[in-house]
C-alpha cells in the first residue's frame, strides 16, 4: 500500500520532528502547547480554545478520559492554528461547519501522524486497538484514521493508474 500524506499530514510531522516526537509516547501535550505559545489550562469547566491578540488558550475538562482529552487538544489546536473569527459571533452556519470538519480531520492527524504509523500493519484488522493504545485515543479514532489512510491509498493509486 503506497500512501501520499496531505499538506497538512506533512506539516503536522515537521512539526513534531522539530519537537523529537519520534514515537507515540513522545507525543505531550504541554510540549506542544507551549511550542506554539499556548497556554493549556485543565479545569473543570467547559473544554474550549480561545485566541485573542494576546493569549492563545485551550482549556481541558479533566473530567473527561484522557483518550477524549487528548482528542480535545488537538481539535482546538487547529482552531487555534488554522481558523479565524468567534465561531458564535462573526462567521456564518457553512463557515462554521467547515471550520469543525477541518478541526475533526487535523485533530485525527496530529492525534495520529503518519510519520509514526511506520511499523504498524496497517491491513491487519485490530491495529486500531493496538494504535489506540499506543497514541491513547479512542478506538474509534484510531479506526476512522486507518479507515482513511487505506481509502485514500486506494484511491491515489487508482488516480495514478489512469494518469
Amino acid at each position: 500500500m503506497k500512501y501520499y500524506p496531505t499538506d497538512v499530514e506533512k506539516w503536522i510531522s515537521a512539526k513534531y520532528k522539530s519537537l523529537s516526537i519520534q514515537q507515540p509516547t513522545d507525543i505531550d501535550l504541554d510540549l506542544i502547547a507551549k511550542h506554539f505559545n499556548i497556554f493549556l489550562t485543565h479545569k473543570p469547566t467547559r473544554s474550549i480554545a480561545f485566541l485573542n491578540t494576546r493569549l492563545k488558550s485551550i482549556n481541558l475538562d479533566p473530567n473527561f478520559s484522557e483518550e477524549e482529552q487528548r482528542e480535545i487538544f488537538f481539535h482546538e489546536l487547529c482552531h487555534i492554528l488554522r481558523h479565524v473569527g468567534y465561531q458564535s459571533k462573526t462567521i456564518t452556519k457553512m463557515m462554521k461547519e467547515l471550520q469543525e470538519w477541518d478541526a475533526n480531520r487535523f485533530m485525527s492527524y496530529a492525534a495520529i501522524p503518519f510519520h509514526l504509523l511506520k511499523g504498524y500493519d496497517l491491513k491487519h484488522p485490530n491495529v486500531h486497538r493496538e494504535i489506540a493504545r499506543d497514541f491513547g485515543v479512542s478506538p474509534k479514532l484510531a479506526r476512522l484514521r486507518v479507515n482513511r489512510i487505506i481509502e485514500q491509498a486506494s484511491e491515489q493509486s487508482r488516480i495514478r493508474g489512469v494518469l
